[in-house]
C-alpha cells in the first residue's frame, strides 16, 4: 500500500485539504459544537474553540506520519463543513476504515456522498486498499443512506458498539470493495 498522507482533493462543489490551526474557529462553530453531530459520534460536544485548537495541534503531528484526515470546504465560500478520516483497519489484508462528520447545517445537500466518494477513490486507487469498512449507529439513518448510495454493503450488526445521544447502541457494519463503488 502507498501511504502518501492527506493530499488535496476536490469534488464538484467542495475541496478537501489538511486542517490547520487557523481552521479552529470554523471547525468549532460549524461541526464540533453541534449537538446534532456529537449525538452520533463517540466524542462529546466541544464547549469552546480552545479544545479544537488542542485537537488540531495533535493532528499536525499525525499529518507528519502520513495520516489521511481532511477538512471539507465549500468552494463557493470556503466554509468548513465537515471532516473525513481514512486509516488502516487491517494493513495486512489491505483494509481501510473511513469515518466522516458534517455539521448539521449542511446535511441533506449531498456533500457527504460527493466528498466521501472522492476519498474512497483515493483509498482504492492511491493507497491501494482492497476493502474499506465503516459503521454507523442504528439510529443514524442519514449516514447509513450515504453509505448505501456509495455502494457499501451491510455486513453485520455490532451489538452495543457505540454511545450516542440515545445511549449505548448497536451499529451497522458496512464494507465496500472498489468494484462495488457507485
Amino acid at each position: 500500500m502507498n501511504h502518501s498522507g492527506t493530499k488535496a482533493l476536490e469534488s464538484r462543489r467542495c475541496y478537501m485539504r489538511k486542517l490547520e490551526i487557523s481552521d479552529s474557529k470554523q471547525l468549532f462553530e460549524n461541526v464540533y459544537s453541534d449537538k446534532k453531530v456529537s449525538g452520533y459520534m463517540s466524542w462529546d460536544t466541544y464547549s469552546d474553540e480552545a479544545q479544537v485548537v488542542d485537537y488540531l495541534r495533535k493532528w499536525q503531528e499525525y499529518y507528519d506520519q502520513n495520516e489521511c484526515y481532511w477538512g471539507v470546504f465549500l468552494k463557493e465560500n470556503d466554509s468548513l463543513i465537515g471532516t473525513i478520516y481514512l486509516y488502516d483497519e487491517n494493513p495486512a489484508a489491505g483494509v481501510g476504515f473511513i469515518s466522516y462528520c458534517f455539521g448539521s447545517g449542511f446535511w441533506g445537500n449531498g456533500y457527504a456522498t460527493e466528498t466521501v466518494r472522492v476519498v474512497l477513490r483515493y483509498g482504492f486507487v492511491e493507497i491501494g486498499y482492497n476493502n474499506i469498512v465503516t459503521f454507523a449507529a442504528e439510529s443514524n439513518i442519514r449516514s447509513q443512506n450515504v453509505l448505501q448510495r456509495l455502494g457499501f454493503k451491510n455486513e453485520a450488526t455490532l451489538r452495543m458498539r457505540d454511545k450516542t445521544e440515545f445511549g449505548i447502541e448497536d451499529c451497522v457494519y458496512f464494507s465496500l470493495i472498489e468494484e462495488e463503488m457507485k
